[in-house]
């Protein structure tokens, strides 16, 4: 007999495989080849087979789709794919507490370009006072750039209707830095969970509390995956010559630039230093470029 699941989580030499209604727990060497272990991740489709009552992964269906970046050190970096199959990346940033990067939303956006996944931009504390200025620069995502951003309160469950709309349907991954409430948003989605959380530290930084990722159903074809927390978001998977791919709004002024092979960063005549310098380019935006392109002569 055969048929297919969709891993949830994997952890300690274990795979949960959802399958229809009921959640299998199947072992690496007993239910599942040791050569497929370090090729499947969460949002995996598989196919299984059962044999003498025990179900075994056979095979992994292709993915329509994956969210992937560089993980380790510097000079030993390893792929590491977040999750696959996904309809949305929520991309979860804090308000304050811990401080709000644009930066980092600025890597993962290239990330979810990359990896051909619709992101989505979620302001999480939204409760808390200040930073106003900071969060100005949202408009750009917005206005310029399309993206949806949906402002909550786990704590005071502010805004949920509008993410839950959001999420209803879809299979979507939360990402972010550590500290931002990933985990919070999910325990507000499915309170019977009461998955962990933490608080951030006295330095403003968030403490890792997730360990693994999880799948999880919160609504009729609905699913939620919940990933760990990160500080730090290598982005150096994407070939250095496309990374134009995270900014869009670069297209229309690259065709002024007087090189073809113009990175936007010294060279005289380029369309994009002059859109920045006529506010056509949010500034900000263009410093995180120059951030990310910098990276890679670290390297």
């Amino acid at each position: 007999m055969s048929s297919q699941g969709v891993i949830a989580s994997i952890q300690y030499g274990k795979f949960l495989v959802n399958h229809g209604d009921e959640q299998l727990v199947l072992e690496v060497g007993r239910n599942l080849p040791y050569k497929m272990q370090k090729d499947l991740v969460v949002g995996d489709r598989v196919e299984m087979i059962r044999k003498a009552g025990e179900w075994k992964i056979t095979s992994k269906r292709k993915r329509v789709n994956s969210l992937t970046r560089l993980k380790g050190k510097v000079r030993r970096p390893r792929k590491q794919t977040i999750a696959a199959n996904i309809d949305l990346a929520v991309i979860v940033a804090a308000k304050r507490n811990p401080k709000f990067h644009p930066g980092l939303i600025d890597r993962y956006l290239i990330l979810c370009r990359f990896g051909e996944v619709e992101p989505l931009l979620c302001i999480n504390k939204a409760d808390l006072d200040g930073d106003e200025e900071v969060l100005a620069e949202l408009d750009w995502y917005s206005d310029q750039l399309g993206i949806p951003v949906i402002f909550t309160s786990a704590k005071e469950k502010g805004g949920m209707d509008s993410l839950e709309a959001a999420l209803r349907g879809k299979t979507c991954v939360l990402v972010g830095n550590s500290g931002v409430g990933k985990t919070s948003l999910v325990n507000v989605l499915l309170p019977e969970l009461d998955l962990k959380t933490g608080n951030v530290d006295r330095f403003g930084d968030g403490r890792h509390t997730t360990t693994y990722s999880g799948l999880y159903k919160w609504a009729p074809d609905s699913y939620i995956i919940d990933t760990p927390g990160i500080r730090g978001l290598e982005v150096s998977i994407i070939p250095k010559d496309t990374l134009d791919i995270g900014f869009p709004e670069f297209e229309a002024f690259t065709r002024r630039c007087a090189f073809s092979n113009c990175s936007h960063d010294h060279e005289p005549q380029c369309g994009v230093i002059e859109a920045v310098e006529n506010g056509e380019i949010a500034a900000g935006r263009y410093e995180s470029y120059l951030s990310i392109l910098a990276s890679y002569e670290q390297e």
